[in-house]
């Protein structure tokens, strides 16, 4: 995947508020692996602060992660099996240095009998007052392992969610999952925000 296909994938995050302590089945996740980097042109930040998930099932769909990883992390990514597991990442674009985030908690919900999505909860951390930053758009992300086995319908498939909704600790809905565009160019969200909310 180039990098203007993963830049346009970036467009996706949209932002907004609400209050979340969401409910659903937790899953358990390992930290996989972290980075905090310069975004390469032509990313360019179109706020304070962007932030969006991947879900990879596949080391294909793995490649998305790479534009914000230095060589050692893309070298353990590559060498990921995705028999028995799979990855889900956050990431936050930034117009400055000084940012992290870090997923705190992602829950497997059922918005309806045939739809399942992720409801992930992570925090960010803003440059302290004072604190020297480089003025370019930035990365910030983590990524979280999970097991794939209790997925797995049969030896071959397995039905893992790829839509999602993330928020931050505060309940502050930062982004939902697309897909697609409607007869007047608008993304289609996928990504039900409002089931990713308090009790």
């Amino acid at each position: 995947m180039g990098v203007k296909a993963i830049a346009a994938l970036f467009t996706l995050a949209v932002t907004t508020s609400a209050a979340a302590a969401p409910p659903g089945k937790s899953q358990h996740f390992k930290g996989f692996v972290r980075s905090n980097l310069q975004a390469p042109p032509p990313i360019r930040a179109t706020g304070p602060l962007s932030a969006t998930v991947f879900v990879a099932t596949t080391a294909s769909e793995a490649d998305v992660f790479k534009i914000a990883l230095d060589p050692t992390a893309s070298a353990k990514l590559n060498a990921v099996h995705f028999e028995h597991i799979f990855l889900i990442g956050a990431l936050l674009t930034t117009k400055t240095s000084g940012y992290s985030l870090s997923i705190k908690g992602i829950r497997l919900q059922r918005v309806s009998r045939s739809k399942r999505q992720f409801c992930v909860t992570a925090t960010i951390t803003k440059p302290r007052p004072g604190q020297a930053v480089i003025p370019h758009a930035w990365f910030a992300m983590h990524v979280v392992s999970l097991s794939a086995d209790p997925y797995r319908i049969d030896e071959f498939h397995w039905a893992i969610p790829k839509d999602w909704v993330l928020r931050d600790a505060r309940g502050k809905l930062l982004a939902v999952s697309h897909n697609g565009t409607n007869q007047q160019g608008k993304l289609i969200a996928t990504g039900k925000a409002t089931a990713c909310t308090r009790r």
